[in-house]
């Protein structure tokens, strides 16, 4: 079965299941957020107060990756920020009972065609919490790179480093880092 993105409105049949998805996935919130989802973690996800200030008057991109009629992956994303041809991956996660079957990947696949849609957008951003190890691994796999830039940023639990990749949507290399000759 095929998956299919959709703009996610906080519904009550919404907010159940991407509280659903993000109750499933414990280790990602002790890793991002040092504990479990709490009972509110699906009206957060559609809480847009707490944006970077210069993303202010941008409005989010709720995301959801559904199977049939199941969500079974959410996405945050920022049109424009940082710059305009910019889109900044702002949470990605997947129902966990489905880990290991390739579901981040064809999902994460989808959100970035829809993202391509836009045409100003040539280049997708997010950060990693430095805890959050098999991010650090993921994201590479799906051709992002590493900037370099490491910013601290303020948890529940204290300060954290975000690790900063980038992808070039522009980008006609076939297989990054290997040689097409």
């Amino acid at each position: 079965m095929g998956l299919e993105v959709r703009v996610l409105l906080p519904t009550p049949e919404t907010l159940a299941a991407v509280q659903r998805v993000a109750e499933s996935n414990p280790d990602y919130y002790r890793a991002v957020e040092g504990d479990v989802a709490g009972p509110t973690a699906a009206v957060d996800y559609f809480d847009c107060t707490d944006l970077p200030p210069a993303a202010k008057h941008l409005t989010p991109y709720k995301l959801g990756v559904y199977e049939g009629e199941t969500l079974v992956g959410v996405a945050d994303v920022l049109r424009g920020y940082r710059t305009p041809d910019c889109a900044w991956l702002g949470w990605w996660i997947v129902d966990a009972a489905r880990h290991g079957q390739g579901l981040g990947r064809r999902g994460y696949a989808a959100v970035e065609k829809y993202i391509r849609t836009w045409p100003e957008i040539t280049h997708i951003m997010l950060s990693v919490v430095e805890p959050n190890a098999p991010a650090l691994t993921f994201w590479p796999h799906m051709g992002f790179r590493d900037t370099g830039e490491r910013r601290p940023y303020r948890e529940k639990r204290g300060e954290v480093t975000l690790w900063v990749f980038n992808k070039n949507l522009l980008n006609l290399e076939l297989c990054p880092g290997k040689s097409h000759s």
